[in-house]
């Protein structure tokens, strides 16, 4: 009975403390991100770079453009069909379908941007920094990557940017959620950017949502590659939806 006891009061011991955890994530007040970017109807649409025909329709799709460097620290854009593809294996020289980061900002500059680094390289977060500003593309850009680094470098040089969530958002708001204290999870991220799954895992449901609506953040979601994986998005309430084929958006 002793140890029963114990253990009842370990327990008991332990649910106060992620009880105070919790209730201290919940007393948090948040204030929306003055932004641009962030304006207008939702859910916005983001579709590849190489879609840019579009725009003459839908001017308020967002162009999704990974980009890489090459060793005249130039930033090129992958086509899509090449996002999982190394540097090693890309072509190094600028070309129609890998136009130079800057030149394309400067051919749409009325066009949001998503720009996606995971090229973690010494000083990219300066050339980021360099092109966004010689575009005067400030207000219509948002940084995404999977490497905190890359985010917390370039927020420092240019913190009135839109910044995405990392790899690592995903892992720490999921162990938060798993022990009952999401309101208290730290993201640093303006958005909440993640894939419906990362390394088999479910990144996002309608708690993590509703927590990041809570906070004032938009959801964005994607790729997203069937009308299935669009419906759920949108069940979600995913303020954007990034397609691999534009006919998945939903009539705007």
């Amino acid at each position: 009975m002793r140890i029963l006891s114990i253990a009842a009061g370990t327990l008991l011991f332990l649910f106060m403390i992620l009880m105070t955890i919790r209730l201290s994530g919940l007393n948090e007040t948040y204030v929306p991100f003055d932004s641009t970017f962030l304006q207008g109807k939702t859910p916005y649409g983001i579709v590849g770079w190489e879609q840019n025909f579009l725009l003459e329709k839908n001017p308020e799709l967002i162009l999704w453009a990974d980009v890489y460097r090459n060793k005249h620290d130039e930033l090129l854009v992958k086509p899509w069909a090449d996002r999982n593809q190394q540097k090693n294996d890309l072509d190094l020289s600028a070309n129609p379908t890998r136009p130079l980061l800057k030149d394309l900002l400067q051919k749409f500059p009325k066009t949001r941007f998503i720009i996606n680094c995971n090229v973690n390289i010494n000083n990219i977060h300066v050339n980021l920094a360099q092109v966004i500003e010689e575009a005067k593309a400030e207000d219509h850009v948002m940084i995404a990557s999977d490497y905190d680094t890359i985010l917390i470098s370039l927020k420092e040089l240019k913190p009135r940017l839109v910044y995405g969530s990392s790899s690592s958002d995903i892992t720490r708001i999921r162990s938060f959620q798993s022990l009952w204290v999401l309101p208290a999870a730290p993201l640093k991220a303006d958005v909440y950017f993640v894939p419906l799954k990362y390394r088999g895992i479910d990144t996002v449901d309608a708690d993590i949502v509703q927590e990041m609506h809570r906070r004032q953040k938009k959801v964005f979601l994607g790729p997203l590659s069937t009308k299935d994986e669009v419906q759920l998005a949108l069940r979600l309430g995913a303020d954007g939806l990034f397609v691999t084929d534009p006919f998945l958006l939903p009539p705007h």
